[in-house]
């Protein structure tokens, strides 16, 4: 029995098999141009995250200095083991002290708390264990607080720019940017909270933590 020739299939007028073309890619200009703003808008992003970290960090370590002053004995605030010891009364002024310097750098302001603040718990003072020789406890807390609000307000304004910049060379040359004194603050203050801890023991009071 004869076999049947096969014949192509008929193309339909006016039609032609096209092959795909493989996807074009991004050249010169257009591609630096994008590569470029996909860096930056990643690393706005993870100045923004390290900014929300140190506020965090800074709150925390703020709340864990109220624990180490809750339960002392008002007869008790400036107590000192030893008289190389900063007691409780000085450290919480001191604090406060601090706070206004760093919240100086970020918002621009005095950290001046007044003069017989500043010259109480300021950079250079000495705490004394004579309680009539310090403002009421409650009014040492609450400008402590108050500072410390102050600094956090700053930090929550900070855009990334403003956050990485150099300080003015007014701020002097503790800290080298506004997020750096952030962190420096939170820094100094887990410094003065080991001072508190070992004071604590000293003084028979319970652990803290």
């Amino acid at each position: 029995m004869a076999k049947k020739k096969r014949t192509p299939p008929k193309r339909l007028p006016g039609k032609r098999i096209r092959k795909k073309s493989p996807p074009k890619k991004a050249s010169g200009k257009g591609a630096a141009s994008g590569s470029r703003e996909a860096g930056s808008a990643e690393a706005r992003s993870g100045s923004r995250n390290e900014i929300a970290r140190a506020i965090a960090l800074l709150v925390w370590t703020h709340e864990m200095t109220g624990k180490l002053c809750a339960g002392v004995p008002e007869h008790q605030l400036t107590a000192q083991a030893t008289p190389a010891d900063n007691h409780i009364l000085w450290q919480i002024g001191h604090l406060a002290s601090s706070y206004a310097w760093f919240a100086s750098m970020l918002d621009g302001k005095s950290a001046k708390l007044g003069e017989t603040f500043d010259t109480l718990f300021g950079f250079g003072s000495k705490p004394v264990a004579d309680p009539g020789a310090y403002p009421d406890h409650a009014m040492v807390r609450k400008v402590h607080d108050d500072q410390f609000q102050r600094l956090v307000s700053a930090a929550q304004q900070l855009d990334d720019d403003q956050a990485t910049a150099p300080l003015p060379k007014e701020a002097g040359t503790f800290a080298t940017s506004k997020l750096d004194a952030i962190q420096k603050c939170i820094w100094h203050e887990g410094w003065h909270q080991g001072q508190m801890s070992a004071l604590r023991r000293a003084l028979g009071l319970p652990n803290a933590m």
